[in-house]
């Protein structure tokens, strides 16, 4: 009994620190007005709270770009 008490104490703070981490992502596409794909557009991602630069990201060759690691 106390061996699964244990065994379930590890489970849950295993779960816990992995909700913890910052493997967020945003991912997206950019077109222009004519729908034809805009390669190396700078996008920049902001802070909500102030909307200073958190990131910064160029699109590759297809117009696509990806920002990882976002809390």
């Amino acid at each position: 009994m106390l061996k699964t008490i244990y065994y379930l104490a590890f489970l849950t703070l295993s779960i816990a620190s992995q909700a913890q981490t910052n493997d967020g992502k945003v991912t997206g596409h950019i077109i222009d007005g004519n729908q034809k794909t805009v390669e190396s557009a700078t996008i920049s991602l902001l802070k909500a709270k102030d909307s200073s630069i958190a990131k910064i990201q160029s699109a590759d060759k297809d117009g696509n770009f990806v920002f990882s690691g976002i809390a």
